[in-house]
């Protein structure tokens, strides 16, 4: 039996979902920001580590993950 046929049968509707509109799926350049002077400038992160920041922030993850997982390994089971 196929799953939707499956589905059907425990009660939950057939529906159709419509794909999103064109419009949605297409996103507009933002225009470049001007000074006080009026000189355009190129959109800039002001963050604390830049534009690396989700780079950054999943390598420490990544690095305290494994550092958790090692002292747990090394750690003495009659120590717990």
């Amino acid at each position: 039996m196929p799953p939707h046929d499956a589905m059907i049968n425990m009660g939950v509707p057939r529906t159709i979902v419509a794909p999103p509109e064109e419009s949605l799926m297409k996103q507009e350049p933002h225009p470049p920001e001007k000074d006080s002077s009026g000189h355009t400038h190129a959109h800039e992160h002001g963050a604390a580590l830049g534009g690396r920041a989700e780079i950054i922030l999943s390598l420490l993850c990544g690095a305290l993950l494994l550092s958790g997982w090692l002292l747990d390994r090394t750690m003495d089971d009659s120590s717990r």
